[in-house]
């Protein structure tokens, strides 16, 4: 008896890893989600930074011509920042300046370089903050 609930549990056990790997694993998905494919991106940048109040930080950032990058910015909450993306030649790309610290920017890249995130502190107090982007 102890042997048949033994087999029974490691059998149990093997399906529920299976089951949960074909649900889990994209790849099997007959549906991706975009928050999925920049969730298995390849990651550009990716930090946590304190910025104090009325300042301003810039992030070099690698990208390559024909893919797409997801550039995401928390802060701790404490104050407002408001994100840009400028290229090489510091022509601005995108922006995502709403109130509050949490901001994102969906961009596709139409030439390899270094495009720059600029982050800047609108409040009276410092932020620390995390930013990151994702090729994908």
């Amino acid at each position: 008896m102890k042997k048949l609930f033994t087999r029974s549990l490691i059998a149990a056990t093997l399906l529920s890893l299976t089951l949960s790997f074909t649900f889990a694993n994209p790849a099997q998905a007959s549906v991706v989600t975009s928050a999925t494919v920049k969730a298995l991106g390849r990651y550009l940048l990716s930090g946590t930074y304190h910025l104090n109040a009325g300042q301003v930080s810039w992030h070099k950032v690698p990208m390559r011509a024909g893919t797409s990058v997801y550039v995401r910015l928390s802060g701790d909450g404490s104050t407002d920042l408001d994100m840009y993306v400028v290229d090489a030649y510091d022509n601005p790309i995108e922006s995502s300046t709403s109130y509050g610290d949490d901001e994102a920017i969906d961009l596709d890249i139409y030439e390899n370089g270094y495009f720059w995130v600029k982050v800047v502190n609108r409040g009276d107090f410092y932020n620390d903050y995390t930013v990151t982007a994702v090729e994908y």
